[in-house]
């Protein structure tokens, strides 16, 4: 028998359930439907997140740093406290 285990590439917990695909996509800007890139290729940096799997706690986190949330976003203010203060979390 053979289990297959999906990790997140973000935090690398194991996703229960379904994992997570962020594709971008190119969208015309006058009529914001979908316009697919003139030769057919991807940039590296679209092939690459196309590629991973994340849980949906961090693809949430993804977006709202994506929309502008990292100036209200709870961990990232933990994260430099605990810097400025010398804390070092376990990784």
């Amino acid at each position: 028998m053979r289990t297959v285990v999906i990790s997140c590439d973000r935090c690398g917990k194991e996703i229960k359930g379904y994992p997570v695909k962020i594709v971008p996509e190119y969208v015309d800007r006058e009529t914001g439907e979908l316009w697919p890139d003139s030769d057919g290729q991807f940039p590296e940096w679209a092939e690459k997140i196309m590629d991973k799997d994340f849980c949906e706690d961090c693809a949430r986190k993804i977006v709202r740093f994506a929309i502008g949330g990292l100036k209200e976003n709870p961990e990232f203010k933990k994260a430099v406290d605990e810097m400025v203060d010398g804390v070092t979390p376990p990784q």
